[in-house]
């Protein structure tokens, strides 16, 4: 394996780890959200992270994305942002 093969299979299982840490949190902690999918033609939430304002806010979208939990409402995404930038729970570790 050449070596951008390998960092781009580490940085896709990075990410893959990353979703199902957040479905596991979304599905534990908000019961209306808990195995909710994307919907088409109506606001769906979901989690973002912002580098520079360092902390998770709730975003909304019409149109699908893969790698992404989505959240039945702004409520439940709320919660979940609440939880990260507490640093109760961490997506990036272990």
């Amino acid at each position: 394996i050449g070596r951008n093969d390998r960092e781009t299979a580490e940085k896709a299982l990075k990410q893959i780890k990353r979703f199902a840490k957040l479905l596991a949190l979304r599905d534990q902690e908000c019961e209306d959200s808990r195995g909710y999918e994307f919907v088409r033609d109506k606001y769906n939430y979901y989690i973002c992270f912002d580098k520079l304002l360092g902390g998770y806010f709730v975003g909304s979208k019409t149109k699908q994305f893969i790698y992404t939990v989505y959240f039945k409402t702004r409520e439940d995404a709320q919660k979940i942002c609440d939880i990260l930038n507490s640093c109760r729970f961490d997506l990036e570790g272990e």
